[in-house]
């Protein structure tokens, strides 16, 4: 037993990536980023495609179930991978006991799931849910067992294996799902796409991370980690019961139609959205929680963190919002034009969203999940409240309320996360002031030549638009003060990527 432990030890330490942080980060964000832009593009084709083969009414069906389905989710990890990366110290006995926890909340949240499956069609008044459920409800079961895996990869900033576990899972579900489409199968390419992605991504992090759990011990000292899992899954829940409102919501009184446009109008919103928050979030968690202890340092990695999001989040966000209409004739087609105001209106309220979540992984690299917990409270509240009103005028409604509670809560959640961290409110602003300037230059721009591809096909104006919005905002990056300056360190970033791939292969 003492020998398996010793095996292990180097998954558990973090001293040796001290020195090496920079170049690990760097490294690690563009191997996540580019795991994401990939996987973004396969899921876009795949979306691209299972729109013209599905209907709204397929995707609103299986959305019934998803608002569930993600919900018990939140119950498998309970944080607790998240407590494996942050702690600066962990044994293998303690990550075992987790694992096996992760595992038991699987197999229980399963069988939950599946309980309530008769509720669920009860609910919708849709009697297919039933069976769409109870197929749902086994991805808790892959998912349980890889949970510690994929931490431990983290916590050793291993991205390249999580990125390529990440793709190639991708690749498989999609082909499956879009397979069973094509043979008619229905709502249930949607089905086999997302059950099938679970599963991969669980092999792949048990094949990729060699650790083996022991069995379990008592006084492993989880105690604590369990405690730090509990906030953040608080949090998580809250998020997420408040943010799923809007379906329920728009499902149960307006029905499949109406909810299949909503949804993938938030669907082409969440596609990009993830694919910078999630590398970003993915990275920079381990990063800071390995400095957390040196405070000049963790504000300079934030600062840098903020600024490189908001030079890519801020014009890509108001270019969705302003060419919406375009985006949603090319990517989903004609049939799905209703969804235009959906999609603008939640292309503008992401990049809120985006922005401050960058202060939720502060809360949880600084041990504040507390703090976490109860700004999940206050996010909710407002949200709630503003669906509760918004439903009133239908999708729309809702989509305008979740516009409106997301820039509402703004300032109270900078105040509230920010205090007492090495990081304040003003190193917030400071941090985006540049982007958000270029970014309003940019839209400015566009809004005088937004008529200017007209003559064209859909997919043309989509491509003149693009170039148009990027030389824009590079000019504008050039006419504001301090611009430049900024721009060549944004730039930089990549060579340095190159610099450190050039030392590394150095025999």
């Amino acid at each position: 037993m003492m020998q398996r432990k010793e095996k292990y030890q180097h998954l558990f330490d973090t001293d040796h990536i001290r020195g090496t942080l920079k170049d690990k980060s760097i490294r690690g964000g563009f191997l996540t980023v580019a795991a994401e832009v990939f996987s973004f593009v396969v899921s876009l084709g795949s979306l691209i495609v299972l729109a013209r083969l599905l209907m709204p009414e397929h995707f609103g069906l299986v959305s019934m179930v998803t608002a569930i389905i993600v919900f018990a989710d939140r119950f498998i990890d309970m944080g607790l991978s998240l407590a494996t990366v942050q702690n600066q110290k962990i044994t293998h006995d303690q990550v075992s006991n987790l694992f096996w926890i992760n595992v038991g909340l699987g197999f229980f949240t399963t069988a939950l799931v599946a309980m309530l499956s008769t509720g669920v069609a009860w609910f919708y008044g849709d009697e297919r849910l039933t069976n769409i459920t109870l197929a749902l409800s086994t991805i808790f079961c892959f998912g349980g067992f890889s949970i510690q895996h994929q931490a431990l990869l983290r916590r050793q900033m291993k991205f390249g294996l999580l990125s390529l576990n990440r793709i190639v899972s991708t690749l498989l579900s999609v082909a499956l799902g879009i397979g069973m489409a094509w043979y008619g199968y229905e709502y249930w390419a949607l089905v086999g796409k997302e059950v099938s992605r679970v599963a991969l991504v669980a092999v792949g992090a048990l094949v990729m991370c060699r650790w083996r759990p022991g069995l379990p011990v008592r006084e492993s000292g989880v105690g604590s980690m369990i405690r730090f899992g509990k906030d953040v899954t608080g949090n998580d829940v809250i998020n997420f019961l408040s943010r799923s409102l809007d379906q329920i919501l728009i499902g149960r009184f307006f029905g499949a139609d109406a909810l299949g446009y909503y949804k993938q109008a938030y669907q082409l919103m969440v596609q990009p959205a993830k694919m910078l928050q999630f590398p970003i979030q993915y990275v920079s968690e381990p990063a800071l929680s390995v400095v957390q202890d040196d405070a000049k340092r963790y504000r300079d990695y934030y600062r840098m963190i903020l600024s490189g999001l908001s030079f890519v989040a801020m014009p890509l966000f108001v270019y969705l919002g302003l060419f919406s209409e375009n985006v949603v004739k090319v990517i989903l087609g004609e049939k799905w034009m209703p969804a235009v105001p959906l999609f603008r209106l939640l292309a503008y309220a992401a990049l809120a969203q985006i922005l401050t979540g960058t202060c939720g992984f502060v809360m949880v690299t600084c041990g504040m999940t507390r703090r976490l917990l109860w700004l999940g409270v206050m996010n909710a509240a407002s949200l709630i409240a503003a669906f509760s009103i918004g439903i009133f005028w239908g999708p729309v409604g809702v989509a305008a309320a979740y516009l409106v509670a997301s820039y509402a809560m703004l300032p109270v959640s900078l105040w509230y996360s920010l205090r007492g961290t090495p990081v304040s409110a003003g190193e917030f602003i400071r941090a985006i002031s540049l982007p958000a300037q270029a970014t309003a230059v940019m839209g400015l721009l566009l809004l005088l030549t937004l008529n200017a591809a007209a003559p064209f096909s859909p997919v043309y104006q989509l491509l003149i638009s693009l170039l148009l919005a990027a030389a824009c905002y590079l000019l504008a990056w050039l006419i504001l003060p301090g611009g430049r300056q900024q721009l060549g360190r944004f730039i930089s970033l990549p060579l340095s990527l190159l610099r450190v791939s050039a030392t590394e292969a150095k025999p």
